[in-house]
């Protein structure tokens, strides 16, 4: 992140290292931030982060980062509400919870305003307590859940048509199904970072 941009987030929001901002070199060494956290911060890299008692509160990432890049890894990611994005004169802030679908059927931060964000209205909470930022869909991660639910029950069901005196066996064939479908799923995404980082 530019100075110019640190300078203008100090600015606006009230928001600098001495008040919980840090460069992300620097995560190794802060406090209370749950190893979890920093392992996950590793893969999404930002360029600063704003923290309040351990917990992420905005990732900050400069005018090169790719906004499909950066709206990828912070759902993946899931756990941050804010997310501020330098521009080539200001900045675009986005609800790192909600997701909107675009007209390419890709999943984008849906922009917030910055009307009164600024330290006070974080640490105090009354900012997130704006109606305009509401969530508005559920985490990635209940969304996913859900998902693996109702396909789990959709296949149970079918498979319990056909039939209908195994329905134990037919339980145990469709968790089988699903968790080798997850395990599959995260050894492509693995794959998929392993070969960004190492062509980067």
């Amino acid at each position: 992140m530019s100075k110019l941009m640190l300078d203008k987030i100090d600015a606006e929001f009230d928001i600098n290292y001495e008040k919980g901002l840090y460069n992300f070199d620097d995560i190794s060494t802060i406090e209370n931030l749950p190893q979890r956290v920093v392992n996950s911060l590793k893969e999404v890299k930002p360029n600063n982060l704003f923290i309040i008692n351990g917990k992420v509160i905005i990732l900050f990432f400069n005018k090169e980062a790719t906004k499909k890049e950066v709206f990828k890894k912070c759902w993946n990611f899931g756990e941050v509400p804010i997310v501020i994005i330098e521009t080539e004169t200001d900045f675009e802030i986005y609800n790192g919870f909600d997701y909107i679908l675009n007209s390419k059927d890709i999943l984008e931060l849906d922009p917030i305003k910055q009307n009164g964000l600024n330290y006070l209205s974080l640490i105090s909470g009354t900012y997130f307590k704006d109606n305009k930022f509401k969530q508005k869909n559920k985490r990635v991660d209940k969304v996913l859940l859900e998902n693996i639910k109702y396909a789990r029950e959709e296949i149970l069901d079918n498979l319990n048509n056909l039939y209908p005196n195994k329905l134990k066996e037919n339980r145990n064939i469709v968790n089988s199904l699903i968790g080798r479908i997850i395990f599959i799923r995260y050894l492509v995404s693995s794959a998929e970072v392993k070969y960004t980082s190492s062509a980067n």
